[in-house]
């Protein structure tokens, strides 16, 4: 370890205790897991899947004059979640009034009650997604003079993404297909229901659920104002439309929008590994052009859109001729010679004139697109720190159009002389909202979204950085236990999948299996992992990038995982034989992996809703398997199979040590999860599975989340501390584990057990 990093560590150390010994003085309560889903936060899905609060805190009336923010809370007593609608006026804000309360609405359902908002062009009334308690998702319109709130949809299904022209007389919105049973046909029933490419997932569903595989498949509809809806196009295949949805020029005459393709050969000249991934996976993200009077829908950009980003909506110039998208590769026929070598290992921001296609390059610059100022013509983009550094700050960037070639503007902020809005948090600093000058200078605190959080004991969360076993150098966020004591070692729990200084990250990423503070409420250390340090960030993103989906990636992870428990044992302030794993989504695989071919102990872990490059998901779902043949390295058959039995976890489900408790957030999750709990079952390891009857991927209800979140707190306390909940409701619990314990203790006489032996009873 270098000085640097000694002394590093040695400041850290000292604010965690100096925060304990101040903590210990008050009559605050550790943080607990219903405190994080009560918790009020910004509502922007983007935000909330990770992504960075810049330019996704406010939404601006069209003349400036008013704003409006919406935010989310869990209600862990009714099992919802409460969305509200606050306004300010522009002019007031240094003033930092209460805001105006324009709407309340909640939600029993995995969808926002409140999403997608944005102003009509007549300044007073507002868009917006929505739906009330126990009722479909539908467009609505909100009056602000008259408060008075109108449904403009009455889909038969949830609609999932809109768009209005300027003065709101055509709207496009999508809808969910019509669910239908593929065994009720007639043809079905004489001759059986044929299964090609379907996944085992979805041909159970078809035995159980009147609908049947939903495929995330969507119709486009049109909305003019005066008549009743009609079908514009029925197959539109949308990934994810709180991200893809329709964008409607302001004339109404065409919309770009997101969709997702086939991977098209011409495509495999792109030279980076974002592209590559692409190609393995056989599908890609590509906007698309929809013609409003005909209804046709052809490629807008003939190229495909990086895929491990969220663009934000395009952006339509005032007269409606032109649109400008981000993320995009150029299509490799389409270049000139000089622009050919960076268009095929890049994307970019681009204007295309419809309907003749013709680009022209905004910029190269990994950007934010944020709007088309209609005053001056320029474009307004914002730029991210991309090593997470920026915290709230979002400088603007300005391009501006000379003849046909677009220029970074040397001067203006974009922000029409406005204050701008942004979302103030770090790791220690709870969420507020704050209003700054054009310099980005604070003007005045307009809200703290939690004054509750005073009554409550945090956990200190410090920046950790540590080489990998296998030398890289990475950093994470480090939560102290709250009642820590300099010279004790504490078990520790490491969070999966992502890390950035500049969020409060109460729970971790997301809100599925995660729950940092909580645990450290326990006297769990609890690593949150990982990004890179800023000096090496970029060098080492290319890295990882080249290594992510290659037989590399597994090797990677697990290196960062062995790293960090050396890093931490050195320092004195972790039991190594008291070490906990959570895997969610893919690194459930990163998981799976170190249990049965890392020669480092994990006392206990959790996986939720993974992949895990297993043969039997390999098998039930079709779409996996080219991203797990890029994994392995080859198919499972033939010659291939012994490269299996050798690389695939689940084929040493005999060398796990560990307890596990794996998670499944829906029927179909359980299928994918089935290899695993069978086999280590079946071989007498302690192992069980909790199925949730219909939770998203990013849990939402607060009954899903308590299911996962509180019972991992439960799952590490129970085999790292060993302790046991007094809630009499939870006595259930904590029987079948002290069974599990039994088993482990069986299974590893040798093992350190830290956990409760089955009581008598």
């Amino acid at each position: 370890m270098t000085l640097a990093q000694l002394l590093l560590t040695a400041t850290y150390l000292v604010l965690a205790e100096s925060a304990a010994q101040i903590n210990q003085t008050a009559l605050e309560r550790p943080v607990s897991v219903a405190d994080a889903i009560e918790m009020t936060r910004l509502a922007d899905p983007a935000y909330v899947s990770g992504s960075s609060s810049c330019g996704r805190v406010a939404s601006l009336s069209r003349d400036n004059a008013r704003f409006i923010v919406v935010l989310r809370r869990g209600r862990v007593e009714n099992n919802t979640n409460e969305f509200r609608m606050l306004l300010w006026a522009t002019d007031r804000i240094v003033d930092a009034r209460r805001p105006q309360t324009l709407l309340v609405m909640s939600s029993s359902s995995n969808r926002p009650a409140i999403e997608s908002v944005s102003w009509a062009g007549d300044n007073r009334t507002i868009l917006f997604l929505g739906e009330q308690l126990h009722s479909l998702h539908q467009l609505y319109s909100f009056n602000v003079p008259k408060h008075a709130l109108r449904r403009l949809t009455n889909s038969p299904t949830n609609v999932s993404s809109y768009s209005a022209s300027l003065d709101g007389s055509i709207i496009l919105y999508t809808a969910e297909r019509r669910p239908t049973n593929p065994l009720d046909g007639r043809d079905v029933k004489r001759a059986g229901l044929i299964v090609a490419d379907q996944s085992l997932s979805d041909i159970l569903s078809s035995f159980t659920t009147v609908g049947g595989p939903g495929g995330g498949s969507t119709q486009l509809f049109i909305l003019l104002r005066g008549q009743q809806p009609r079908l514009l196009s029925n197959t539109t295949m949308v990934i994810n439309p709180s991200i893809g949805g329709p964008s409607l020029s302001p004339d109404g005459k065409y919309a770009a929008m997101l969709t997702r393709t086939r991977f098209q050969s011409a495509w495999k000249a792109y030279r980076d590994p974002e592209s590559k991934s692409m190609e393995d996976e056989d599908w890609a993200l590509q906007y698309q052009l929809v013609n409003i009077q005909t209804g046709s829908i052809r490629p807008l950009v003939d190229a495909p859109l990086r895929t491990w980003t969220f663009p934000r909506s395009p952006q339509w110039s005032p007269d409606g001729a032109s649109v400008i998208v981000t993320d995009t590769y150029l299509p490799p026929g389409n270049v000139d010679s000089a622009a050919r070598e960076t268009g095929t290992s890049s994307t970019f921001a681009v204007e295309v004139k419809v309907p003749t296609g013709d680009m022209n390059v905004v910029t190269s610059d990994n950007l934010e697109l944020v709007r088309w100022n209609a005053r001056t013509g320029d474009v307004v983009f914002q730029r991210e720190d991309p090593a997470h550094q920026g915290r709230w700050s979002c400088p603007t960037v300005v391009f501006h159009k000379n003849g046909n070639a677009w220029e970074q503007a040397s001067h203006g902020s974009g922000t029409n002389g406005q204050p701008a809005i942004a979302l103030e948090e770090g790791m220690n600093l709870a969420p507020r909202l704050i209003a700054t000058d054009s310099s980005e200078k604070r003007l005045a605190v307009l809200l703290d979204l939690n004054p509750q959080f005073k009554d409550l004991r945090f956990a200190h969360e410090a920046i950790l950085q540590w080489k990998t076993a296998d030398g890289h150098d990475v950093i994470g966020g480090l939560y102290y236990p709250v009642h820590y004591v300099r010279g004790v070692r504490y078990p520790l729990v490491i969070q999966t999948h992502a890390f950035t200084p500049e969020r409060f990250w109460i729970d971790g990423p997301w809100s599925t299996a995660f729950a940092a503070q909580a645990l450290a409420g326990r006297d769990i250390v609890v690593l949150q992992t990982y990004s890179f340090p800023e000096t090496t960030y970029d060098a080492a993103w290319n890295d990882y990038v080249r290594d992510f989906g290659t037989p590399r990636e597994v090797n990677r992870e697990v290196a960062m995982y062995q790293g960090s428990i050396d890093a931490l044992d050195a320092q004195g302030l972790i039991d190594r034989n008291r070490v906990g794993l959570i895997g969610f989504s893919r690194t459930c695989l990163h998981v799976k992996y170190a249990l049965t071919h890392s020669n480092f102990e994990i006392a206990a872990a959790s996986v939720t809703d993974g992949f895990d490059a297993g043969y039997f998901q390999y098998i039930s779902f079709p779409l996996a398997r080219p991203a797990i043949e890029a994994l392995i390295g080859m198919p499972p058959f033939g010659d291939g199979l012994q490269q299996w039995l050798r690389d695939s976890p689940g084929f040493s489900i005999d060398r796990v040590r560990t307890p596990v408790r794996i998670v499944a957030l829906n029927p179909g999750s359980a299928v994918g999860e089935w290899e695993w709990l069978a086999g280590l079952r079946r071989l007498g390891k302690p192992a069980e599975m909790v199925v949730i009857a219909d939770g998203a991927h990013e849990l939402q209800k607060p009954w899903d989340r308590m299911i996962s979140q509180d019972g991992n707190v439960d799952w590490f306390d129970f085999w790292l501390n060993g302790h046991e909940g007094l809630d009499p409701s939870k006595a259930e619990q904590y029987r079948r584990w002290e069974q599990l314990c039994d088993m482990q203790v069986t299974q590893n006489p040798n093992q350190p057990a830290f956990c409760v032996r089955t009581k008598p009873h």
